[in-house]
């Protein structure tokens, strides 16, 4: 069975996007700051926003696909917090797309 990470899978489209995706991948799901017991397949915890950490993440899982759902997605949180903003919705899916 292929090997699908889904980052951000405590978030909503993540977890949909997980669920969705268990009858025909081996799912993990990154979570950060939301850990959660799933019952989609295995959870992982790396930082997104480090790149050392997000490519010793992705080798030690080595996934056929990556789906990046990510992100600070509320406005009036991103505009209190433009660097925490930036480093995952930017930052991250640089590092991501580098791998």
């Amino acid at each position: 069975m292929k090997k699908l990470l889904v980052t951000g899978a405590s978030g909503f489209l993540g977890w949909h996007v997980c669920n969705a995706a268990a009858d025909t991948w081996r799912v993990y799901g990154t979570v950060w700051k939301h850990p959660f017991n799933a019952s989609f397949g295995k959870t992982v915890g790396f930082d997104l926003t480090n790149a050392a950490d997000t490519k010793s993440g992705l080798d030690a899982i080595r996934p056929d696909a990556v789906i990046h759902t990510a992100a600070l997605a509320k406005p009036e949180v991103c505009q209190q917090y433009p660097k925490e903003a930036y480093a995952i919705n930017v930052r991250a899916a640089a590092i991501i797309a580098r791998y």
